[in-house]
């Protein structure tokens, strides 16, 4: 029972911070983009690349107590993450699902070039350093906030509310993958028409 408990946490806990990447995503593509943008591969609020990324710094990385050393093994190892899913879905779907090579980021008449230093615009410095200093309030403050309210749950709710959040990402991500290949056969069609 204790390793389902574990486990279940542990899918508890991609969900919500695959959430708050959704949201920490859609800001920043909002304010970038100077108009409301859903961000996100799924249907719902939530980009598992950031609760994959999330749950990989507090189970990998969390007993690290230098914050410099976490700050630059987190980077690298958020960046591997973000580099390798982002090959995956472009094999998988023959799309780019960002690409860093022309991301700026404008504040009034500033503009920063935030992409310019980047990996085959899969990854890039601005977010390198993104995602160290946010393993850090993750690992330090966040996580360890977390932990604690997730253990005040009554353990009968909290099986419930993960297999409502199991049944919603699963629907989510059937109907995700269902409408992404008939996109990829109307446009296998429309080239074959061409």
């Amino acid at each position: 029972m204790e390793i389902l408990l574990l486990v279940e946490r542990y899918f508890f806990w991609l969900v919500i911070y695959s959430m708050v990447g959704w949201v920490y995503e859609s800001i920043v593509e909002s304010f970038r983009q100077k108009k409301l943008v859903n961000r996100g591969f799924l249907f719902g609020p939530y980009l598992p690349i950031y609760g994959t990324g999330a749950l990989l710094d507090v189970l990998l990385l969390g007993w690290i107590p230098n914050p410099i050393l976490l700050f630059i093994t987190a980077a690298v190892l958020c960046c591997i993450v973000e580099f390798i899913i982002s090959v995956i879905l472009e094999k998988i779907y023959h799309r780019r699902w960002w690409d860093y090579n022309d991301f700026k980021f404008s504040i009034g008449k500033l503009t920063l070039d935030v992409g310019k230093f980047n990996i085959q615009g899969r990854i890039c410095l601005a977010g390198f350093i993104a995602f160290g200093t946010l393993s850090i309030v993750l690992v330090y403050w966040i996580h360890p906030l977390m932990t604690t309210w997730t253990n005040m749950i009554p353990e009968n709710i909290f099986h419930i509310v993960v297999i409502a959040l199991l049944a919603l990402v699963l629907t989510d991500l059937i109907a995700t993958v269902i409408k992404l290949s008939r996109q990829k056969k109307a446009a296998k069609a429309r080239k074959a028409e061409a």
